[in-house]
């Protein structure tokens, strides 16, 4: 039997297997924790940063105070922890809600219409598009890195609890 070569061809290659290329990515990282980090205000160290009670009032006249934290770098044994070999480091903030809003971190209390905003030294606000904030370190400093919270108005108040929380991260350059 008499097959033309053209049928032939189209023979194979309907009986070939085309295969795709395709690629995995592998991540990870290498850590080296060097110290605790707990929050302080006034002296007290602690992990609850007070705000503040206030009236519907004071939030609508955006009289409420700009509270100055620091986040205090502790050893094992409690002592401070110290800037080492390290010139810089970075602390990036990201809401434990998942989402940044308009004013900061939303409030997961009971108030409505605020937001709690979250600070460099500056007093930029934190967001989604700026949540790192970066220290220089000189010679075997105590790590002590200072920001700054204060309740906004967002929108209409209305009274209720607030609160809010956030995690960080911290690296080292």
């Amino acid at each position: 039997m008499y097959i033309p070569l053209k049928y032939i061809f189209l023979i194979v290659l309907s009986h070939s297997s085309f295969a795709n290329t395709e690629f995995v990515n592998f991540q990870g990282s290498i850590t080296n924790i060097t110290c605790d980090f707990i929050g302080e205000q006034d002296g007290i160290e602690r992990n609850t940063i007070k705000l503040g009670d206030y009236n519907i009032s004071d939030i609508n006249n955006n009289n409420t105070d700009i509270i100055l934290f620091s986040l205090n770098g502790r050893n094992i044994d409690g002592s401070p922890c110290t800037s080492g070999d390290y010139n810089h480091v970075d602390i990036t903030w990201h809401p434990q809600s998942g989402q940044w809003i308009n004013g900061g971190l939303k409030n997961s209390g009971t108030a409505k219409g605020v937001a709690i905003s979250l600070m460099n030294m500056k007093g930029d606000i934190l967001n989604s598009k700026f949540n790192t904030v970066s220290y220089p370190l000189t010679g075997d400093s105590e790590l002590r890195l200072p920001f700054l919270v204060q309740i906004q108005k967002i929108d209409s108040v209305f009274a209720g609890t607030i609160k809010t929380a956030a995690t960080f991260s911290i690296s080292y350059k």
